[in-house]
């Protein structure tokens, strides 16, 4: 049999939700029916005489709870064996020699302003909450950004709501409140941001300055990573390809004038979009070469795609006067001169290396400055961390046999 997590509801963030089993018949080819065990959890790790141990919903333990694989169930009340109140644990394995290996990361992020020489200026204080997908507006006076909460109980999905922030005051306004809204964009004339609704991953469009509910944009269902085209009359996007496991790139009129066209679409995916200040040049991350890569071309089409990343490269974004693309590799920020009306690259260089953003989603986490001074990046509050428990297994059965 396998124990595995069922995640309900869309969007990033860490995994949790009901475990559940199913039978592994090696001598059938229909579907495997499962069943949900009543528990909530982020992980199963490991199973032991009897007991199926893992992760906590809230991240703060390893649990174990007896487990009748015959028939399905479980058996009994959950007993906590290992807490750790540094927290956020998400994954583990236990070797045969009784070692525990887990990791745990840091709950909370923070957005930041980093200059051209990797140099950090923290813009807000402390907080446990998870900042994605940050935005400058127009203007370069605020910025929009996904803050993520946990739920009320560990059994809720997380919360994920675009607020926007005043860059002088650092003052926050909370923009939607449904609890299911991510990638905020913002459109040109700073009234508006278009962001995902995660539940339904259709495109919405909201006034910033409230008192009126947002607008749908019409058929734009499986869309993720929305930017707003600088006319502000459409808005690209990419979409996830039915039965193909791929991504591709789409432009849907704001208006609902039309329906949404494909832009970028083959046998590979094509994702993470971002059209430059004038509109003309479409940049984005594709995996045609088996590996990620950045390329640039001709918006709306046609014409041939240039590569320009070296070496690996996702999350392209243009600085306002067009004549550079920036893009991540391996952690580093890099930054490509370009030239048009041909595309062609001039130079090619990292600007600095840093631990900013999570590079977990096909999304870009980070903005640049309009006067190209420096970049809203996401820092965390520490890194990701592998824990190391000797003869653990040998302490795990003597706090299971008490419980018995």
């Amino acid at each position: 049999a396998v124990v595995f997590t069922v995640r309900r509801g869309g969007g990033p963030g860490i995994v949790k939700g009901p475990l559940a089993i199913a039978s592994l018949d090696p001598g059938t080819d229909s579907v495997t029916p499962h069943r949900l065990l009543g528990v909530t959890a982020r992980r199963a790790i490991a199973f032991v005489d009897g007991w199926l141990l893992y992760t906590s919903a809230d991240g703060t333990a390893i649990m174990a709870i007896r487990l009748d694989v015959g028939r399905g169930r479980i058996v009994g009340t959950e007993i906590p064996v290992l807490v750790d109140e540094v927290g956020n644990l998400e994954t583990g394995a236990v070797a045969d020699n009784g070692t525990l290996l887990y990791v745990r990361r840091p709950r909370a992020t923070t957005p930041v302003l980093v200059d051209s020489g990797g140099g950090v200026h923290p813009l807000l204080g402390g907080s446990e909450r998870g900042f994605m997908y940050p935005r400058f507006s127009p203007d370069g006076k605020r910025f929009a950004v996904g803050v993520t909460s946990p739920g009320v109980d560990d059994s809720s999905a997380d919360v994920y709501d675009v607020w926007v922030y005043d860059m002088a005051s650092r003052t926050p306004t909370r923009l939607t409140i449904s609890g299911r809204a991510l990638h905020p964009s913002w459109t040109p004339d700073g009234q508006r941001i278009v962001y995902m609704a995660a539940q339904s991953r259709e495109l919405m469009s909201q006034p910033v300055a409230g008192g009126t509910a947002a607008d749908k944009v019409p058929e734009t269902g499986r869309s993720f990573a929305p930017e707003v085209a600088p006319n502000g009359r459409s808005v690209v996007f990419q979409r996830g390809t039915p039965g193909r496991n791929n991504w591709s790139i789409w432009s849907a009129s704001l208006r609902g004038s039309g329906a949404p066209r494909k832009v970028v679409d083959d046998s590979f995916s094509n994702y993470e979009p971002a059209l430059s200040r004038d509109g003309k040049w479409l940049a984005y991350t594709s995996s045609a070469t088996g590996r990620p890569e950045v390329y640039a071309r001709p918006f709306p089409g046609p014409g041939r795609a240039v590569q320009v990343s070296d070496s690996g490269g996702n999350e392209p974004a243009w600085s306002r006067d067009g004549h550079r693309i920036y893009y991540v590799r391996k952690g580093a920020l890099m930054a490509v001169d370009v030239t048009t009306p041909a595309l062609a690259i001039t130079s090619h260089r990292q600007l600095f290396k840093g631990a900013f953003n999570d590079h977990l989603m096909p999304h870009r986490n980070y903005d640049v400055a309009a006067d190209g001074s420096g970049f809203l990046m996401i820092a965390s509050a520490g890194n990701p961390e592998a824990v190391v428990v000797l003869n653990w297994l040998t302490a795990l059965r003597a706090r299971l046999a008490s419980a018995r």
